[in-house]
Formats: C-alpha cells, sequence, structure tokens
C-alpha cells in the first residue's frame, strides 16, 4: 500500500469522525430541546388539570345552590307548591340538575385527555362496590347487581373510577324502566358478533335495558350522542366519549353490543400495547 493510499485512509477517517460528531452533537442538541419540550407539556397540563378544578367548582357552586333551594321548594319547606308555580320550580330544579352534571362531564373530558396517568394495581371488583353504593342510594326503584370478584388491572385508578362510574351509570339508567333491572361487572373472554374483538379477554358491564340497533353500537362513544330508544332519558352525551379516550390512553380497545329490549353490554380492555 502506498504513502497517497494510506493518507486518502486516514483523510476518509478523519472526515467520517467529524461527521460522526456532529451528527452526535445534532442529537444532542434535539435531544436537550424535545426534553425541554416535555417539561413545558407537563407544566402546561399540571395548570390545565388545575384550572379545571377551579373553574368546575367555581360553575358547580351557584348552580348546586340554586338545585338545593329549588329542592326545599319542591319539598315545601318554605310554602306549599301548586299548579304553575310547582311547574316552575321543578322546571330550574331539573335545569340546575342538567348545567352540573354538564360541567361534571366537561371536566372529566378534560382530564380524560390531559392528566398524567399514574399506573397502579387496581381493584375494579371494589371499585364497581362502591359506584353501586352510592347509585342505590339515589335510585327510586331497586336495581340487582352482579359483581364478579378479583377484577383487578393496571392503570389510572381515578380515570378508572370515571370509566366505572359512567358505564355502571348508564347500565342502572337505561335499565330503570324495566320491572326487574340487572346489572352484571365481570371479565370474559370475547365471543361476540364483533369480529375484531373475538377473543380478546375483556372487562364488561351488562343491563337488562331498553337496548338498541346493533347498527347505532359503534355511534356510542362519539360525543354528545345520545342513545335512540323511543324513550327520554336524562345525561349529557357525552359519558361514552369519555370512557373512550381514557381506554385509548391506557393503549386498550372498548365496544358495545345491543339489542332492542334485550339489553346492551360495554366492553374494555387495557394494556394492549406496550406502556412505553
Amino acid at each position: 500500500m502506498t504513502d497517497k493510499s494510506l493518507e486518502d485512509i486516514a483523510k476518509a477517517l478523519l472526515e467520517g469522525r467529524q461527521a460522526t460528531s456532529a451528527e452526535l452533537e445534532e442529537l444532542a442538541t434535539d435531544y436537550l430541546r424535545i426534553k425541554g419540550d416535555n417539561k413545558r407539556l407537563g407544566e402546561s397540563n399540571r395548570a390545565l388539570q388545575k384550572l379545571a378544578s377551579v373553574v368546575s367548582h367555581e360553575l358547580k357552586t351557584p348552580i348546586n345552590v340554586t338545585a338545593g333551594y329549588a329542592q326545599m321548594l319542591l319539598e315545601g319547606v318554605y310554602c306549599k307548591l301548586g299548579g304553575d308555580a310547582r311547574k316552575t320550580v321543578e322546571k330550574i330544579w331539573r335545569n340546575a340538575e342538567q348545567m352540573s352534571n354538564l360541567i361534571t362531564d366537561l371536566t372529566q373530558d378534560a382530564l380524560a385527555g390531559e392528566k398524567d396517568l399514574l399506573y397502579s394495581k387496581v381493584d375494579l371488583s371494589e371499585m364497581a362496590r362502591e359506584i353501586q353504593n352510592k347509585l342505590q342510594e339515589r335510585e327510586s326503584h331497586p336495581v340487582k347487581f352482579d359483581i364478579q370478584d378479583g377484577l383487578y388491572v393496571e392503570g389510572d385508578k381515578g380515570l378508572l373510577q370515571i370509566v366505572l362510574m359512567n358505564l355502571i351509570g348508564n347500565a342502572v339508567k337505561y335499565s330503570g324502566k324495566n320491572g326487574n333491572p340487572e346489572v352484571e361487572v365481570g371479565e370474559a373472554i370475547y365471543d361476540g358478533d364483533n369480529l375484531q374483538h373475538k377473543g380478546k379477554k375483556a372487562i364488561f358491564v351488562k343491563d337488562n335495558g331498553v337496548g338498541i340497533d346493533k347498527s347505532e353500537a359503534t355511534k356510542l362513544f362519539q360525543r354528545f350522542q345520545r342513545l335512540s330508544t323511543g324513550i327520554n332519558f336524562p345525561g349529557t352525551g357525552i359519558g361514552l366519549s369519555i370512557v373512550a379516550k381514557i381506554i385509548e390512553r391506557h393503549k386498550g380497545s372498548y365496544w358495545a353490543d345491543s339489542q332492542i329490549g334485550k339489553g346492551s353490554t360495554f366492553y374494555f380492555t387495557l394494556n394492549e400495547s406496550p406502556r412505553y
């Protein structure tokens, strides 16, 4: 090998090392920029969570006071209402309750998309029973619950509570017109008509309520969608879209089976793909 050849090789190696150093420097700069962006994004998320909490409190306080006074008027605490006066106060109470529920749902919707996920082992069985107790205190008709033991998952406890509260709350609401309303919460290998999810092990919430046409099941998780049941049920139409957002953030999937007059079953899975 000639001196010229050795000189060419040395020159090529030097240029390669310089190029590699420049690339490494560029990568380091990009890393620091991304790290800074992530820090600012985290700070923005925390600020948004705080703002959502403050706005929710400030808006709901006067609305809840209005609803409380209206309820006391209806119960005859101050005076006995009749005729048009009672109808007017009932309308005030219903609208105040509806607005309070809407604020709650919009706040949950914001948190579902922005809240930092805090993973832990979550006992969905215990959580479902706590929700059952809260709902049964408010319901005028008894609902039979069947909650499977040992429903443990990995996820954000606060957000998963929102998921179960929405799904179980819907199940209770839409089975309320049934003479013997029943709600079941459990886990099973899916063997229904939805081929995309066939064979998946999923958590489910099942009711024996009014049900809907199968063709509408895929629309339920869109924002402001309401069940076309022919019966006027209260609600904001946001709950299931919040469920969808939370499940997506847990890298899971969700779907529903339903049949008119035979009730609905809502399914979800978590962590189908790696979290990191």
